[in-house]
């Protein structure tokens, strides 16, 4: 489990949160892909979490990586 997951489940346990409500899982987008005004890209983070979907195993973050570089 990711460190930050750990931290996070554990800060909403303590503040009465139910489990079944906790976060199961956290992906870290580094950096944040961002409009040209400065704010963040919903459009991009969508088509990440599809295409993260849809991926799977190992070498998976290497063919993320290919399709948004193939993406326009």
């Amino acid at each position: 489990m990711h460190r930050y997951l750990r931290q996070m489940t554990a800060f909403l346990g303590d503040n009465g949160i139910a489990k079944m409500h906790r976060p199961e899982r956290l992906e870290v987008i580094d950096p944040m892909p961002m409009t040209p005004t400065r704010k963040i890209s919903k459009d991009e983070l969508k088509l990440l979490k599809s295409v993260g979907q849809a991926l799977s195993g190992q070498g998976a973050h290497q063919k993320l990586l290919e399709c948004l570089m193939k993406a326009p």
